[in-house]
């Protein structure tokens, strides 16, 4: 464990920062915070559409779980679990997907701030 230790600690720690960064650029409405251990993000969403997100995101290779999965009575759909235990190169191309699911399910909010019927079955 002494030696499994420091390098588990660098490679979640490039993992964290790779991801973070990538998000902040790619999705700055996003609420990406600054976390000092783990092994996930909690990121805050600017809209209830983390259902619809990680729909979208599956179909194009990228599976994640909705925030309401991990509520107990529901709720969460603000949120996203986003796990940095991957490599750099793949956390930044699972951003580039995020981004791009986001970009397609936030096309039909109307201006007024109200979503259009999203779904609501979260991938597991």
């Amino acid at each position: 464990l002494d030696e499994i230790l420091p390098q588990r600690a660098a490679l979640l720690r490039a993992g964290r920062d790779t991801l973070v960064a990538a998000l902040r650029a790619a999705v700055p409405e996003w609420s990406v915070p600054t976390v000092r251990g783990g092994i996930a993000l909690w990121v805050g969403l600017a809209a209830p559409l983390s259902s619809a997100l990680v729909i979208d995101a599956a179909a194009h290779g990228l599976h994640l779980s909705a925030g309401p999965r991990f509520a107990i009575e529901g709720g969460q759909d603000r949120h996203l679990r986003i796990p940095f235990t991957a490599e750099p190169r793949e956390l930044e191309r699972a951003v580039e997907i995020l981004a791009a699911s986001w970009r397609r399910v936030t096309a039909g909010i109307r201006h007024e701030g109200s979503a259009a019927p999203a779904l609501t079955e979260a991938i597991v």
